[in-house]
């Protein structure tokens, strides 16, 4: 597929890597004009059938194929099997323009990678609505080879070849070490926002995913993909949420989809239902034994009269059996002081709570999830306690993703925040921070400053507090 390609009409091609003549149809554009009828992309040919293969390494140059009809047989295979589309890059990408009404349509993107085998995704739309005539997703699919090369010793590693957008394959509050091991070796790029082509409303779907297990690693790093090669472990879909800065587990077996080995090397995850605020664009397919981290998007304590309150709420839950709270006074020794059970599966917000009745002072808390399989994730630290006798900072650290700053209190308290380096410039400011009575954990997000020794700063109009703290 050559850049800027477009044409109506019959028109023989090359396939390259059969080394003979295909033949590709796109409908004629007397049969537009005639008929009504917007041109087709038509695969007419023998198995292993025609090819339509990019640039297998456009760099920063984005080559698009426009399929400019909303009709589900927009592409045509006239025989099964016998139509491949090769992206294998982010930057080789269809625009399938779609159709506004009705609004369950069946949309099959015939993908092939670049070894021949046949991946096609299905996009099963069924609602959304848009302001012009042009509303289009945009697709596109890769694997390590755009980047990895063949080296099996980086194949596994997909932080290595990301898409643009997403930037780690771990969980973002606790930290936790690339986990790309337990990801297929493949990424896909499905687009409703993409601009000047966006929808108003990014649609309903449901969508169906198919991998080649040669994307699953079977060398390199040990890990958990070793085993879905061998033993066929079931996948899940997951997507990427800029918004919050992780993946997310996503349509998981408990949660509704379904995989099926379809043999041949091959598997299939279906049943995938996204919604218009959950619709991102980068996609992959990670294990069910061992999925990418469940989301936690919010986990903290308060003073509440004599205790203290934790509370934390998940997004999403794949296999998870139990929460673990744990206490300490200093910060290095911890003592299990409480067991709440999991969902189990789960793609809806939920709150958990737990009441600590000894909150003699400041005591810092921490929270770990069990899954089924007794894997454990440590999340973040907090601080609270009930009985300040003063307002001051207590302590201020870096977790690696935010600034924790402790503050102990008498009474109810509004302050600002302003950390500034150690020659007096600001460097973050955050706005109206609620100090409650006793102790009070306040997070900001540290993004994007530098490491060093920083002050923090709180003031308001009766009182400035200040501390000392080390960015990492």
């Amino acid at each position: 597929m050559h850049q800027g390609w477009r044409r109506s009409g019959a028109s023989p091609t090359f396939d390259a890597a059969m080394k003979k003549p295909v033949t590709l149809l796109i409908a004629a554009t007397l049969a537009s004009a005639l008929c009504g009828q917007d041109a087709r992309l038509v695969f007419n040919g023998a198995a292993p059938g025609a090819y339509v293969t990019f640039n297998p390494a456009p760099g920063a140059i984005t080559t698009y194929l426009v399929i400019n009809n909303p009709a589900i047989n927009a592409i045509t295979e006239l025989a099964a099997n016998n139509g491949n589309i090769k992206s294998e890059h982010q930057n080789n990408r269809i625009r399938w323009r779609h159709q506004i009404s009705p609004l369950a349509m069946n949309y099959v993107i015939p993908w092939t990678t670049a070894g021949n085998v046949k991946i096609p995704l299905t996009i099963q739309k069924t609602a959304g609505t848009s302001a012009h005539d042009s509303a289009s997703f945009v697709l596109a699919t890769f694997n390590h080879q755009v980047w990895g090369g063949s080296n099996a010793n980086t194949m596994w590693n997909n932080f290595q070849y990301m898409p643009t957008g997403v930037t780690h394959m771990n969980d973002f509050f606790n930290g936790a070490i690339d986990n790309s091991e337990n990801a297929v070796n493949r990424f896909w790029i499905i687009d409703p926002k993409a601009a000047p082509w966006a929808y108003t409303t990014a649609p309903n779907a449901t969508m169906a995913f198919i991998n080649d297990n040669l994307d699953i690693d079977a060398g390199g790093a040990p890990g958990v993909n070793d085993d879905l090669l061998t033993t066929s472990t079931e996948l899940q879909a997951q997507r990427f949420n800029p918004g919050l800065n992780k993946w997310g587990d996503y349509q998981s077996i408990g949660g509704g989809s379904a995989w099926l080995n379809l043999g041949g090397g091959r598997g299939q995850v279906s049943g995938v239902v996204v919604t218009n605020p959950d619709f991102f664009r980068s996609w992959t397919l990670s294990s069910v034994e061992f999925p990418l981290p469940v989301e936690l998007t919010a986990w903290d304590a308060e003073c509440e009269g004599v205790k203290v309150k934790l509370t934390w709420t998940t997004a999403t839950e794949t296999n998870s059996d139990h929460f673990l709270v744990e206490k300490s006074t200093d910060g290095l020794v911890w003592e299990t002081i409480g067991q709440v059970a999991a969902a189990g599966h789960s793609t809806s917000l939920l709150t958990y709570t737990f009441d600590d009745v000894d909150a003699r002072g400041v005591a810092y808390y921490r929270l770990s999830q069990v899954d089924q399989n007794e894997r454990v994730t440590v999340y973040t630290v907090v601080a609270a306690g009930c009985d300040a006798t003063n307002t001051e900072i207590n302590n201020a650290w870096d977790d690696g993703s935010v600034l924790n700053v402790v503050v102990s209190s008498t009474d109810a308290y509004v302050y600002d925040l302003v950390l500034t380096d150690m020659q007096g410039k600001s460097v973050l400011s955050a706005g109206s921070q609620a100090i409650n009575p006793g102790y009070t954990t306040l997070r900001v997000d540290k993004k994007g400053i530098a490491t060093g020794l920083y002050m923090v700063v709180l003031q308001n109009s009766q009182n400035v507090m200040t501390r000392r703290v080390f960015l990492r």
